[in-house]
């Protein structure tokens, strides 16, 4: 990530990448100061976008249930495979 219109470098990039989505401590006074400095290099900007979008459609597939008639299942099978 490395852009000539702008100052950042990939290590910082990704360091204000990383202190934005996975840094619990940051505060959002802090986080808002880092998109700005990551929206004045459009590639960073667009990494932050797909980074962002990974990140909710894992979140959204990882919701997900499974139906409590599989559990039973599941758990018949274990109990009958133990018992063998």
């Amino acid at each position: 990530m490395s852009n000539n219109n702008c100052e950042c470098n990939c290590t910082d990039a990704y360091d204000m990448l990383r202190r934005i989505l996975d840094d619990d401590t940051c505060c959002e006074r802090t986080r808002a100061q880092l998109r700005r400095q990551i929206q004045s290099c459009p590639e960073c900007f667009a990494a932050l976008g797909v980074e962002e979008e990974v990140r909710a459609l894992l979140k959204r597939c990882c919701e997900t249930t499974a139906p409590t008639t599989l559990y039973e299942r599941i758990s018949i099978s274990i109990q009958v495979q133990r018992g063998r």
